[in-house]
C-alpha cells in the first residue's frame, strides 16, 4: 500500500478535528496544491514556498519526532519526517495564538508589507486555526510511533 494511500484517514481526522490542512509531501519537495492559495496572501504564500520547500528546514526534522516550522508571518506548520524516508507529513497553516492587530502591524512592517493590505492579511489571519503545541502533536502521536 502507498503512503499516501495509508495516510487518507489522517486527511480527513485532522481536518474535522483541527480545522487545518494535513499534507503529505514525498522527498522531493514539490510545492503542494493542497494549499488554496487563491486564499493566501501572495507575501505568504511565498514565505510559505521559501520556508517549506526551499529552505531544507524538513531534512533537519528527525523521522518520528514533530517539528515545529515558523514563517516569517508567525505562521505555523508542524511537520514529521516519516520513517523509512517515506517523506514528510504537514499540518497546517495554524496559529500558535490569536494575532492582534498591532501586532498584525508588526509583522507586516518587518516584512515589507504595506500596511494598506492590512485588512486582506487581517481576514486571511482571521480564518487560520489557532492550536496548541500539544494538540498538534497529539493529531501526529500516532504517525510517530
Amino acid at each position: 500500500m502507498e503512503v499516501l494511500e495509508r495516510l487518507t484517514p489522517y486527511v480527513e481526522l485532522v481536518h474535522l478535528l483541527l480545522n487545518t490542512n494535513f499534507t503529505y509531501l514525498t522527498r522531493k519537495l514539490a510545492p503542494s496544491d493542497s494549499l488554496d492559495r487563491a486564499r493566501i496572501p501572495s507575501a505568504v504564500a511565498k514565505s510559505y514556498d521559501e520556508v517549506l520547500f526551499r529552505g531544507g528546514v524538513l531534512f533537519d526534522c528527525v523521522p518520528g519526532i514533530p517539528c515545529e516550522i515558523k514563517t516569517p508571518f508567525g505562521i505555523c506548520f508542524t511537520a514529521l519526517a516519516l520513517w523509512k524516508g517515506d517523506g514528510f507529513v504537514l499540518i497546517g497553516p495554524h496559529l500558535p495564538e490569536r494575532a492582534d492587530g498591532a501586532q498584525l502591524e508588526e509583522i507586516l512592517a518587518s516584512q515589507g508589507v504595506p500596511l494598506g493590505l492590512k485588512e486582506q492579511y487581517g481576514v486571511y489571519y482571521r480564518d487560520l486555526p489557532t492550536l496548541s503545541r500539544g494538540k498538534v502533536r497529539a493529531a501526529l502521536g500516532v504517525l510517530a510511533a
